[in-house]
């Protein structure tokens, strides 16, 4: 990579010197620059019902939207892959950003380019309008299509950036920075000349971001987004208006698109910070963060701004599980911190895991737990005995889950690819080395001991030995990917839930759901009370549901 120190000659403020590592799955691949791999893009359209399009010249509006997205996918590229998801500015299209997205895939990301039928030159009319809400919440529908589509198993959903130049740049800071959009299935956020767009959609822009900020601008920019004042009113106010971790560049010298898409070496060095932004937010990658580090930190820095603030990355909740009794539960985070509620103890937590936490089991007294992370390393607390850890395995996909083996006080561990590991309880089988159409995401074994099962992001289900299929929702259309499932003790049977908290119940009673419910975050696993009844759900927040079992307090 060639050096960058005569070329992002300005950069105004930054907040990258120290480091937490983050809390999210690891992806299975390494950090990579540019050019790492070869890139083809195929595309697709579909339609969301519930929005509308407003008018173009000579087109009417429509009560539909129908999106138009190109994925980038990086050839030779294996398992789950982290993901960009890029909006392009008003009356642009993603073709436009072509070298762009291309010099981003090629360093081993899927990059999903969305043109918004409001506002992109790819639909026939001149766009009358900016329709910056509509676009905003045009980035998660796609990243939705192709979830359920044939990417789906490729995508790593815990390592989700956001990307937009200009207006989709304005259309990234609404998804970091504005309440009423914020989507917690993004994890880091570059914008590229855009601006908070104050009084253009609902809400009041605050530091709310879920993860790191990458604010770039060139300082020629044409349309007056480069005001470095205190407290300028262009592409700075992404970066005034975040929290810690952010970063602030100017570009000296470079127009609205020249930076992002020219053939100068300077775009070329713009485009390489890019990745290296992504592969240390995304990738997690030590020596990219440092040579990113190194370089906004250098020439033309105003060091009064965050200088030393830890370029920080929120926790999220990744699972939960009931005490014995069903009077308490604990709510475990990617970083592994536990936050007990009711009558569940608090064990202890991992000081600093190697690898996010993805998952909590509980032992069967209730006085005990363990936590296991992406990379497959099992960490116990109280009476919880360690079995063995997958983190000395080479994984062809993260580790998402585990479960307790109640005949044996062992456990299962659950890979992305449906790989199951066992530990002092039986092997019954497994989808290891079989592709399946959508990721395994959640486990939960038979009441008996005898058998366990998984459920995949598509809902389909997946049964071994003693573990009955009772049905499930592959094939169905989905609104949000199933994330959890949990079993009725008392039936046999099992629910499944959404990431919207939609609840689907097989031989077990349907006690209610967050369907339809407008949620702060999504949900992202559930549990059931031991003795059989109703369910908890949980959300990446900390939220806590519950239907027909106490509720004993969240983590919210």
């Amino acid at each position: 990579m060639s050096s960058w120190r005569n070329i992002l000659a300005t950069v105004v403020s930054a907040a990258a010197l120290a480091w937490t590592w983050p809390a999210a799955a690891v992806a299975a691949q390494s950090a990579q620059p540019t050019g790492a791999y070869a890139v083809t893009a195929s595309d697709d359209t579909f339609t969301v019902s519930d929005r509308p399009t407003p008018a173009r010249q000579g087109q009417p509006d429509l009560p539909t939207r129908t999106i138009h997205d190109v994925v980038y996918a990086p050839t030779g590229a294996t398992g789950q892959l982290p993901t960009v998801v890029f909006a392009p500015g008003w009356y642009a299209q993603v073709a436009d950003y072509d070298v762009l997205l291309r010099a981003v895939a090629s360093a081993g990301y899927l990059v999903i380019g969305v043109d918004s039928p409001g506002t992109s030159s790819y639909f026939p009319g001149v766009p009358t309008s900016e329709d910056l809400a509509n676009n905003t919440l045009d980035l998660s529908d796609a990243l939705t299509n192709e979830e359920n589509g044939p990417f789906g198993s490729q995508i790593d959903r815990a390592e989700v950036a956001a990307m937009g130049h200009s207006d989709g740049g304005s259309v990234v800071a609404t998804l970091a920075l504005d309440p009423s959009f914020v989507s917690y299935r993004f994890n880091a956020y570059v914008v590229l000349s855009g601006v908070t767009p104050v009084g253009q959609v609902p809400g009041t822009f605050a530091a709310v971001n879920n993860g790191p900020v990458l604010a770039m601008v060139g300082t020629a920019d044409e349309f007056a987004n480069y005001t470095p004042q205190p407290n300028g009113d262009g592409t700075e106010t992404v970066y005034n208006t975040s929290r810690p971790s952010r970063v602030f560049v100017a570009i000296t010298g470079a127009t609205h698109f020249s930076a992002y898409t020219g053939s100068s070496s300077q775009a070329t060095d713009t485009r390489n910070t890019i990745v290296d932004f992504l592969n240390t937010s995304e990738f997690h990658d030590p020596a990219s963060r440092d040579r990113f580090a190194a370089e906004v930190t250098s020439e033309g820095l105003i060091p009064d701004q965050d200088l030393f603030q830890s370029w920080s990355f929120n926790r999220s909740v990744v699972g939960m599980a009931a005490s014995a009794d069903g009077s308490g539960y604990w709510v475990a985070s990617s970083d592994g911190t536990v936050r007990s509620f009711g009558d569940a103890p608090y064990l202890g937590e991992p000081s600093q895991p190697e690898a996010p936490i993805v998952g909590i089991a509980a032992t069967a007294d209730s006085e005990g737990y363990w936590e296991v992370a992406a990379d497959g390393a099992v960490y116990s607390f109280g009476d919880a005995v360690y079995r063995g850890g997958a983190n000395g395995y080479q994984l062809s996909a993260p580790i998402v889950g585990m479960t307790a083996d109640p005949a044996t006080g062992g456990y299962w561990l659950l890979g992305g690819d449906g790989g199951v590991f066992s530990f002092d309880a039986p092997f019954y089988g497994s989808t290891g080395g079989i592709p399946l159409a959508a990721p395994a995401v959640a486990m939960a074994a038979s009441p008996d001991g005898g058998g366990y099962y998984f459920v995949a992001s598509d809902g389909g289900v997946f049964t071994y030995g003693t573990a009955r299929f009772l049905g499930s929702v592959s094939g169905v259309p989905l609104v949000q990917p199933v994330v959890g499932m949990t079993i009725d003790a008392s039936t046999g049977g099992y629910w499944l839930d959404a990431a919207d908290g939609g609840i689907f119940a097989f031989d077990a009673p349907f006690r209610g759901s967050t369907g339809g419910v407008a949620l702060v975050a999504p949900c992202v696993a559930m549990a059931a009370q031991p003795s059989g009844g109703g369910y908890w759900l949980v959300t990446g927040d900390g939220g806590v549901f519950s239907f027909d079992v106490p509720f004993e307090g969240s983590a919210a």
